[in-house]
This record gives C-alpha cells, structure tokens and sequence, in this order.
C-alpha cells in the first residue's frame, strides 16, 4: 500500500506538471472511505435514516470542497439484528485498509464486534453507544452517552411527572438486559421503583395487554426503548384503553412525523430525552442537520436524534481529517481522534478524547448530559439538560 501510495503521489505531480501550473499536487488522490455498521433494517429494530443521515454529510462535505480536495464516500453495513452480520460487518470494514474510519454506527453486538474493531486499530468515530463494551472501547469516540443515557428516562419520569413508580418496556432483542441495567441505574439514583418490565415481540401490533399489565401494576410512567413504530402502538394502546399511562421515549425513535401521526391528544404532556439537542430547527444543531437533510436527502422524512447523531459523526471526522498532517489513513486518523483536546464541535464548546471521561465504569463517555423534551402541541419544547448518571 506505503508503495502504490508513492507511485500514485509521483504520477499526480508528474500530470500535474504536464497542465495548469495552479492545480494543487493530491487534489485527485483518490476518495476517502468511510464504513457505517448499523441496525438498519430488521423485524426487531430498523433505522434507515441513520445511513441517509451520513449520506447527507458526505454529500454535504463533498460539495463544499471534501477534505483536502478529495471526495468521501461512505458504505453501510446492515447487521440485521443477528451477530454473525454484524461480525462480517465488521471484518469487511477492518480487513479492507482503504476504509480509514467507522462513522455514525450503532451496533446491538458491541461484546461480538468491538474486539475485531480494536485489533485494527479502526477508529469508530460518532458511534452511538448501545452496551458497556461500545461505552469502554478505546475505539469508541462519541460525542454524548448514547443507549447508556437511557438512565436518564426515570430520572425525568420524577422529575416532570412526578412519578414514583414506572414500567420499563422494551422489543424483546439480545440487548435487553443491558438495556434494563442502563434503566435500573437510572431508577436507583433518582430513587424510583421499577414495578414492571416487559419484553414485547418484534413483530407485536397491539400492545393493549402490555398497558393493562402496566395499570395493573401500579405504573404511573412507562420508559422505551422501542422503535417508532413500537411507540406509535404503544401511544395508541394508551389512548383506546383510557390509561393514565405517561410516557418517556428517546427522541431517536420519536420523530416529529410520529408525533403527527399519533395526534397531539395522544402525545401530550409526554417526553423524550437525547444526548444531543433537538433535531429540529429549535436549536443552531438541530436547525444545521435539518436543512442539510432538507437538502440532501429531501426524501427522507424521519428526522431523529439518532440520525443527526450519524451526521454528526461524519462531520466530526471531517473537523478532525482538515487538521491531519500528511496522509489521511486509518492510523492518522485515530492517533488524531485521540488528540482531540477542548474541541468547538456544534453545541459542545469543549469536547476531548485526550483522556478517559468522567464517568468510571463508561471512560468512553465523555459528555454525559442528557437534553429533555417535552411535547407540547405536537412539538419539542426544551426543558434543562442534566447528568443522568448523578445521585439526586
């Protein structure tokens, strides 16, 4: 590769010298490659707008130039909800070497991927943090607490509901029991009781039992981790069964075209947390990703947490890739990824990957605040952000 890299080089200052004396030497250097691993499509979970997201910051990135004169092109994995896919997504992105980093993934089988992805020394640059392994990973580098946030929900349930008994539910997947731990700790700092846990198939439609089981219970909130359209029943199975029920969801899977389908009745009074503003125009964040979605994906009409999260991860790597020195490869990039000290990046005025964050047991989470949402008239109204990881 180091030769064919020379070779390339000396034959584009060669033709270089041949043309326009102002074109600069390397400005046709290949494509920078970049590599997605995600949930995309499955009976379980499916987030497709987390590959147009990217798409649209590369798009975006490329027409204003690319990084140092050379394009990025970004492929996505779809590991389907199954280990083995996610494995061979892995081991295609870590054994081609012209993939330079992993942008804006979310994976539900970090424990099975990461040690593949730490062998190589591959960068995964904007992941969303889904288990501990992802929260531990010396190769994670992301820019809010991602699935771990999740502790936050019951914290909010108190908070803003006044509630002191909740119901957890989530799509019965291989990631449930991290995804009660992360619901467990949340429930033990803010001194809340968990009195029921439910575990709903993939392909449920009517979720009129799980409400019942929930009042019967004695839930007063219940926190999801579900898909949007998992959401959208469970909204729907509150209303026919003139449950109590309040709701709080992660606004990665509550986009404001769900909260219009389920109408405002429906949604009131409900809320969502993120580890990131809103990503809707509310916010300087939000406002940028929607326009450059408006833009370049204009058909796609999710707009979520989780997908202005893989825009930022590309748009991060580029903000990182300006500043390499010599080649762009997938060793500069993480011995750069891990120099990133008291960075301006979006709404994070200091954001560092320098030294381990400030939470033990997740050194990978370097910015554990959590941004509320309650919606009010079919929109996000913002409420104060907070460190969910803190005893109140």
């Amino acid at each position: 590769m180091k030769r064919l890299l020379v070779f390339f080089v000396v034959v584009t200052m060669a033709l270089s010298a041949c043309g326009s004396s102002d074109k600069k030497a390397g400005s046709d250097a290949g494509p920078i490659k970049l590599y997605q691993i995600s949930e995309l499509q499955s009976p379980a979970t499916s987030l497709p707008f987390m590959k147009t997201s990217a798409e649209a910051a590369v798009k975006e990135i490329n027409a204003s130039g690319g990084i140092k004169g050379r394009r990025l092109e970004l492929a996505s994995c779809n590991e389907r909800n199954d280990p083995n896919a996610a494995v061979k997504c892995a081991q295609t992105a870590t054994q081609d070497k012209d993939y330079v980093a992993l942008v804006g993934g979310l994976s539900l089988f970090g424990d099975q991927i990461n040690p593949i992805i730490e062998a190589a020394k591959l960068a995964n640059v904007g992941v969303s943090l889904v288990s501990d392994s992802d929260a531990r990973s010396p190769m994670s580098f992301a820019t809010s607490a991602g699935v771990p946030g999740f502790a936050a929900m019951p914290a909010v349930a108190k908070k803003y509901l006044n509630a002191s008994r909740i119901g957890v539910m989530n799509i019965s997947t291989p990631a449930v029991g991290t995804l009660n731990s992360y619901f467990e700790a949340g429930a033990k700092t803010s001194d809340v009781k968990i009195v029921k846990k439910i575990e709903v198939p993939a392909d449920a439609t009517d979720f009129t039992q799980y409400v019942s089981q929930l009042d019967d219970a004695g839930a007063q909130v219940v926190v999801s981790s579900m898909t949007p359209q998992a959401n959208l029943a469970l909204w729907q199975a509150i209303s026919s069964s003139k449950s109590a029920l309040k709701t709080v969801m992660s606004d990665a899977t509550v986009s404001a075209d769900l909260i219009k389908q389920a109408g405002n009745k429906i949604t009131e009074g409900n809320y969502v947390c993120v580890g990131t503003p809103s990503s809707n125009a509310t916010n300087p964040t939000g406002k940028a990703y929607s326009e450059s979605m408006a833009q370049y994906a204009p058909d796609e009409k999710v707009i979520t947490g989780v997908g202005l999260n893989a825009w930022l991860a590309v748009k991060l790597f580029a903000q990182v890739a300006q500043d390499i020195k010599g080649p762009i490869t997938r060793a500069s990039v993480l011995g750069a990824m891990n120099k990133v000290e008291n960075m301006k990046f979006y709404w994070l005025e200091s954001l560092s990957f320098d030294q381990a964050g400030p939470l033990k047991d997740y050194p990978r989470i370097v910015n554990p605040i959590t941004f509320t949402n309650e919606i009010v008239n079919g929109q996000y109204v913002e409420r104060p952000a907070f460190n969910p990881f803190v005893k109140r």
